[in-house]
């Protein structure tokens, strides 16, 4: 199998940088934080903090259920409780659930820890869509809330969501003030450059999913993908129209679908297939590249040209629209632009064979987001900008021009509270 592993098919665990991260560590710390200043006594939790670090979860559970028998609404041995049933071996998702309802509290913060948790119990019993939904919410409510976003990174990179994992990053990166966080957010984009979970491993991973959840389209279009890419469009392309049957103005199901046909459908098929995207979401840029292979595989050079200038436009770092703007130049003898668009489509290529040896050189600096590494920065703004990613190499640029990451854009809400991610 290449590319990373995925792990149990319980939820979006793979490859993620932060979803194993040891909720004791974190969760334990923000019930103090957010929810230690109770209006009246409360029997204390303080003595289950030592038996999860030591991982006595039963005991911890039999506690808490001790505090919670005489004090339901104990906000703190909720939210304990909830924790421990995620972290442990077994996970207990359900029990989790019954008492994050119980965790009430007015505080912004508060709130998005439990719908980051809320997601992760969701998410460990294979619904990714309400996990994705939850932590995107907890997102909204505070952008500092610790895991969350790190979780959707991890859940893009295995649904091929590549361009929300870019988006979300980026906007994670602007507003991070910790330069450490800002730089393992930009690290996170090139691992999943270098590291692309194998084929065969999400198929493995997504199968028992969608077969548990055929509800969750995103899982369903996921595992059509690798099934095309495993060039197995038997199962791929029937499974796309189960999900287009649900859900027919879904966008990333009907890319998917034109992707599969793209090496498979006669010309006729592939244009009849493409005037069937709904109207609602005819305009999405997505379907600029289809249009231009349409055009390609009706033998309409001008036309062609046309929309995978503009397919680029929209995506530089579509390396297969760069190639076949190059075929389209060509074809419609166009040599002034085809020049620098060849030059343009060598570099890219160069780029990509230099991506997982100068990941492997960054992650091994470990003080990187805190002491100065220029000539390294320098050399990895240069592979992004060849790679179409301008906004990834700017920030890699800023950083080798100051020694670390440029600071959070002023008067945003994290600068404001100099609250860092938390992984």
């Amino acid at each position: 199998m290449n590319g990373a592993e995925p792990g149990p098919p319980g939820g979006p665990r793979v490859p993620m940088v932060v979803l194993s991260c040891l909720v004791v560590g974190l969760g334990v710390a923000a019930v103090y934080l957010l929810w230690s200043g109770s209006a009246r006594p409360r029997a204390t939790v303080s003595g289950i903090v030592p038996m999860l670090t030591a991982g006595r979860f039963d005991d911890a559970e039999a506690r808490l259920r001790e505090i919670l028998r005489a004090d339901p609404d104990h906000i703190e041995a909720n939210m304990l409780m909830a924790q421990a049933a995620l972290v442990r071996p077994d996970p207990k998702p359900e029990l989790a659930l019954r008492h994050l309802p119980r965790v009430r509290t007015s505080r912004r913060d508060a709130r998005a820890v439990v719908r980051l948790y809320e997601g992760k119990a969701r998410a460990e019993l294979g619904r990714n869509d309400l996990a994705e939904a939850l932590w995107l919410e907890a997102l909204r409510i505070d952008p500092a809330v610790p895991e969350a976003g790190w979780n959707l990174l991890g859940l893009y990179q295995v649904q091929g969501r590549r361009e929300d994992a870019h988006r979300l990053a980026m906007e994670l990166f602007r507003r991070e003030p910790d330069p450490r966080d800002r730089v393992q957010l930009l690290m996170e984009l090139l691992r999943q450059d270098a590291q692309p979970i194998g084929t065969d491993s999400l198929i493995q991973t997504l199968e028992p999913i969608v077969a548990a959840h055929p509800e969750d389209p995103q899982a369903a279009i996921a595992l059509a993908r690798a099934y095309l890419k495993n060039s197995r469009p038997g199962d791929g392309l029937p499974l796309l129209g189960r999900v287009l049957d649900r859900s027919p103005d879904n966008p990333y199901a009907w890319d998917t679908l034109l992707a599969g046909l793209d090496d498979t459908a006669s010309a006729e098929e592939f244009a009849r297939c493409l005037a069937r995207i709904p109207p609602a979401i005819a305009g999405d840029p997505r379907f600029l590249k289809h249009r231009g292979s349409a055009a390609l595989k009706g033998r309409d050079w001008p036309l062609a040209v046309d929309w995978l200038r503009r397919a680029n436009a929209s995506d530089p770092s579509d390396g297969q629209v760069l190639y076949r703007l190059c075929q389209a130049l060509k074809v419609a003898r166009r040599s002034e632009e085809l020049g620098p668009m060849e030059e343009r489509f060598r570099a890219f290529r160069d780029a990509r064979e230099r991506v997982q040896p100068l990941y492997k050189e960054a992650n091994a600096v470990p003080d990187l987001g805190v002491a100065p590494h220029p000539e390294l920065c320098r050399r990895l703004a240069d592979l992004r900008e060849d790679l179409g990613r301008a906004d990834e190499a700017e920030a890699w640029r800023r950083f080798a021009a100051e020694g670390r990451p440029s600071p959070a854009p002023a008067g945003s809400d994290a600068d404001r509270r100099g609250i860092g991610m938390v992984r």
